[in-house]
């Protein structure tokens, strides 16, 4: 009975534990709150201004901002590096450390858990027993992260996704923004019948399309690993489900790329814009692919300058992915066109 009593406490009591225990639960959240310090702290040291002379002068700023002499004013260190927490402002009153923020980059935006291989977090090797208990972890953990069939396809897309747009060289905030859209074409529906690679692909071309980003529809085919006859479906079919809207091409969105890969110099560039959204042009451009019309304006441009290397108009279609027979029409009509007015 003594044992009883030591260890074992009344139903009453029991109960109360349980209700003190929940309510320690309740208040724990994912984030640690922490109140925000009123001022920065003050930090001196013995150490005497190599400027002024004076001991016990140098003191450091508690927020790690910079090292000063507080006679002299003279700066020893600045922008030191701070080894403390990453305190984020959830609201005024109140801060928390988190974790990395949300991403679309991933099926579950990124807040799932990932298990380490054969280290630890000191970087001390883990013994042959902990190794074989973390592999049956990473094996149990991968197949209980896709709950249904569509959550599985999504991270496939996803993967795919970042691959093309990595071989692009697009920067983070449009695989952001081609992932998004991505969620919104599996949320809609749109992987059922259509390629998972093919929708993956047409979205980073949606969005490339509408940040007026310079890039082609073949090159993006060739970073993926479907047709692009296929690819170019996809894209119809975002647009169109998704209510994309996005905006016809111009041609001086693709001068600047041409130019670049054949050679030609700035000046060339700019007198190539300058023909490419003259009145004159503007009737002529319609329902014409706009790649040929900055193809056919720089290769004008470089004729009329008499300074600039010439190009021919092979080197010019292939940079702008047309043939020159697309290519030929745009530049007799600016002969035509600009002759006949001088």
């Amino acid at each position: 009975m003594l044992l009883e009593d030591s260890y074992f406490c009344s139903p009453p009591d029991a109960g109360r534990l349980r209700n003190a225990s929940s309510q320690i639960m309740s208040q724990s959240t994912h984030h640690e709150q922490v109140q925000p310090s009123e001022a920065p702290v003050v930090q001196s040291s013995e150490e005497a201004c190599p400027e002024c002379g004076t001991p016990d002068s140098v003191v450091s700023s508690g927020d790690y901002q910079e090292v000063y002499c507080d006679q002299c004013g003279l700066i020893l260190e600045e922008d030191q590096i701070d080894h403390g927490p990453e305190w984020s402002y959830a609201t005024a009153d109140s801060r928390c450390r988190v974790g990395s923020p949300n991403t679309a980059c991933r099926h579950d935006r990124g807040i799932s858990s990932e298990i380490g291989h054969w280290k630890d977090a000191r970087g001390n090797e883990l013994p042959a027993k902990t190794k074989r208990h973390f592999s049956r972890l990473r094996r149990w953990n991968g197949r209980a992260k896709y709950g249904s069939k569509k959550e599985k396809n999504l991270a496939y897309g996803l993967t795919e996704l970042r691959r093309v747009a990595s071989v692009l060289e697009l920067p983070r905030s449009l695989q952001e923004q081609a992932s998004d859209l991505f969620h919104r074409a599996s949320d809609a529906g749109l992987l059922r019948g259509l390629s998972i690679e093919a929708i993956a692909a047409g979205c980073v071309y949606a969005v490339c399309r509408l940040n007026r980003l310079p890039r082609y529809l073949s090159e993006v085919a060739n970073a993926s690993v479907d047709s692009e006859r296929r690819v170019s479906l996809a894209y119809r079919t975002l647009n169109v489900e998704l209510d994309l809207r996005t905006p016809p091409p111009q041609p001086t969105e693709f001068v600047p790329r041409i130019a670049r890969t054949v050679g030609l110099p700035v000046t060339v560039q700019r007198y190539a814009q300058e023909i490419s959204t003259a009145s004159e042009m503007e009737d002529f451009a319609i329902g014409r692919n706009p790649r040929c019309v900055a193809a056919g304006c720089l290769y004008y441009a470089a004729r009329e300058i008499p300074e600039v290397e010439k190009v021919t108009q092979t080197d010019l279609s292939k940079a702008a992915d047309v043939s020159t027979e697309s290519l030929r029409p745009v530049w007799q009509r600016l002969e035509d066109q600009f002759n006949d007015n001088s």
